[in-house]
């Protein structure tokens, strides 16, 4: 109603910088992980091309996977997949 020009037939974002409305995005990871080892633990966020390496799949291709999330305490394969894994680096 507020914006008759508009083509609300897709889904619609709004970009937050520029306050234009956007039809077209591309799915990016932001991934949050908690490290620990005997002396103590931290807290990483890795970005788009880190978590590709860590997850193995890109972000639009997780999501091209799925048409709606129904429920968000079930993560897709690739994701559980790297949950509560030990690693030595």
């Amino acid at each position: 109603e507020e914006s008759p020009q508009l083509d609300f037939s897709k889904k619609l974002w709004k970009c937050p910088k520029c306050e234009d409305y956007v039809d077209n995005v591309v799915p990016v990871f932001l991934l949050h992980f908690r490290v620990m080892d005997g002396t103590g633990e931290t807290k990483f966020l890795l970005f788009d091309k880190l978590a590709m390496e860590v997850v193995n799949t890109t972000a639009a291709e997780l999501v091209d996977n799925f048409d709606e999330i129904q429920d968000p305490d079930v993560l897709p394969m690739a994701l559980g997949n790297i949950c509560g894994k030990t690693s030595l680096q």
